[in-house]
């Protein structure tokens, strides 16, 4: 968040307002399969819907990205799949999942039982 706050306008705890577009912070959790490491070198942009902040204490399975969430629909299955299609294309298999922050925050807070 705190680099969502720097470079962008923020529209409450967990939304960014970014060249005019109102994005989700998101944390992403990806897992090689097998002795397999994230070793391909990633784009700070996967099209126009997720943009990469950076990774979480320099581990590449933790990563924090702004994901603009259709009006309708759309849900954070979108950037989970955009990263294990990222990896395939490397030849890597990955399970990858990807959470609002504002739900870690339930969670965390005991608000959401996980």
């Amino acid at each position: 968040m705190q680099y969502a706050r720097e470079n962008a306008d923020v529209q409450g705890n967990f939304d960014v307002l970014k060249n005019g577009r109102q994005m989700k912070v998101a944390a992403v959790f990806i897992e090689p399969r097998g002795n397999r490491v994230l070793d391909a070198p990633w784009s700070k942009q996967f099209g126009k819907r997720i943009e990469v902040l950076g990774m979480v204490r320099g581990d590449p399975g933790t990563l924090v990205v702004l994901y603009e969430r259709p009006r309708e629909g759309g849900d954070f299955g979108y950037v989970a799949d955009a990263m294990k299609a990222f990896y395939a294309r490397s030849g890597i298999v990955v399970q990858s999942t990807a959470r609002a922050l504002s739900v870690i925050d339930d969670i965390v807070s005991g608000r959401l039982k996980p």
